[in-house]
């Protein structure tokens, strides 16, 4: 697994749009195929994931070559590129990347950060304000995208965000602090295993009679 990442100096409109068109046209230029290659938007960066594989030589460089392309491209729009960085093993906004493991997963600088965070919050604080809550789960969530069902985990401390934004200083609810401990403690298993094994097709199921 080779991963290549730039960021460029934009708005999210942009991010969404038309950077998303300009990373399928260049990887179409390349004839680099799915499902060896995988492309990532966050904002104002992206990510290549190339698959390298023996019997197939196109795939060999194409993560970094989709990046120099794009470079090249974004800088004739008027654009500027930051962060740039490429290699088997890369930490990316909070995630880890194991190019020989083949996995990703929440950085463990990052999960500790959070881990300590919700730990404040329920331990150390008698009072606290909706907009630390609304952060933790910010970071949590983004973990959680590694691992979709611990979305089911925080119910009550998105309800709690909701009703209390902007709210003067609170008692935390004893269900969300449960939620938080829970969340961040699990954290340690939102990861991803690039190599395991997967259902090629999907059954679906209505009510009729």
């Amino acid at each position: 697994l080779v991963v290549a990442t730039l960021g460029i100096t934009a708005g999210s409109g942009f991010a969404t749009t038309e950077l998303r068109l300009l990373l399928l046209d260049v990887t179409l230029e390349l004839d680099a195929r799915w499902p060896l290659v995988a492309i990532t938007l966050y904002v104002d960066d992206f990510v290549v994931l190339v698959l390298e594989h023996d019997g197939m030589k196109w795939s060999r460089g194409v993560a970094v070559k989709i990046r120099n392309r794009l470079r090249r491209r974004l800088k004739r729009a008027g654009f500027g590129v930051h962060k740039e960085t490429d290699g088997l093993d890369l930490k990316i906004t909070g995630v880890e990347f194991d190019g020989r493991g083949l996995r990703v997963g929440p950085s463990e600088e990052k999960r500790w950060l959070v881990r300590m965070a919700v730990e404040h919050v329920v331990f150390g604080r008698k009072e606290i304000f909706s907009e630390w809550i609304e952060s933790i789960i910010g970071v949590l969530a983004w973990f959680m995208l590694l691992g979709r069902g611990g979305f089911s985990i925080l119910d009550e401390s998105y309800r709690f965000v909701r009703e209390n934004r902007g709210s003067r200083a609170l008692v935390l609810p004893k269900v969300v602090r449960k939620e938080l401990i829970v969340a961040a403690r699990l954290s340690v298993l939102f990861r991803v295993d690039l190599a395991a094994k997967y259902v090629p097709f999907m059954h679906m199921l209505d009510a009729s009679p």
